[in-house]
């Protein structure tokens, strides 16, 4: 196994937000053996964070009584989202 994304995602958490850290996670992923993919990592405290590097992923989540917000195509790319240290080709988002 030359990357688990989901451990190292998770490993980032405690000391960036969630959508920062999936973003990094995926630039790490990117870096070391040249895939695409995505993950969404949710804190105990229900931070959401959501990053792909895929022109498409399909995604949703409900916090609380707030409306759901969902998304599929990349609208911009970290760098733009402000999230330092992640993949130019990576779609970040922040609930």
């Amino acid at each position: 196994m030359r990357l688990t994304l989901a451990r190292y995602a998770l490993s980032l958490t405690h000391d960036r937000p969630p959508a920062q850290a999936c973003a990094e996670a995926l630039g790490q992923m990117y870096a070391r053996v040249g895939g695409c993919g995505g993950t969404i990592s949710v804190t105990p405290n229900g931070d959401v964070g959501i990053a792909f590097s895929t022109p498409r992923m399909a995604w949703a989540c409900v916090r609380g009584e707030a409306e759901a917000c969902s998304g599929i195509d990349r609208r911009r790319t970290a760098a733009e989202a402000g999230l330092a240290g992640a993949s130019p080709l990576v779609e970040a988002v922040a609930l």
